[in-house]
């Protein structure tokens, strides 16, 4: 979300947005939390935004130019977004992730796989383990 456009009343009923998302996920996180609350979102066609593409910490779509800290936020807050909104999506996110270790390996991007395990072990923890988290994201 390069742009987005909150009334006061959403801001107060919703609250500001969820920090642990920081730079990836916490429009959607936001859309979703808004959704609870009835609020209609809409999307504006005609609006032109101009957002830099990996601006703030070298993201970019060639995995190979993407930084290091822009793929772990990636990776980490898709498996919150997932955790959090999408239980049911979890295994194909799991193959997702398994699809991206080893893509990563292949590229010899150490490091990056590194990032794509350890969202692995996350996703895996938030299928077993039993966690109240689950219970407060129900609207």
């Amino acid at each position: 979300g390069a742009a987005m456009f909150l009334s006061r009343n959403v801001v107060q009923k919703v609250g500001f947005l969820e920090e642990s998302l920081f730079l990836y996920g916490e429009e959607l996180d936001y859309a979703c939390r808004a959704r609870c609350y009835n609020i209609k979102l809409a999307v504006a066609d005609d609006s032109i935004v101009y957002h830099r593409h990996g601006g703030s910490i070298g993201s970019s779509l060639d995995l190979r130019k993407r930084s290091d800290l822009s793929d772990f936020y990636s990776l980490r807050n898709k498996v919150f977004i997932t955790k959090r909104y999408y239980s049911k999506a979890r295994f194909t996110v799991i193959l997702r992730l398994a699809v991206s270790l080893f893509v990563r390996l292949r590229l010899g991007e150490w490091m990056k796989a590194r990032m794509a395990w350890y969202a692995i072990r996350l996703m895996l923890g938030a299928v077993w383990m039993s966690y109240e988290e689950k219970k407060k994201k129900t609207c």
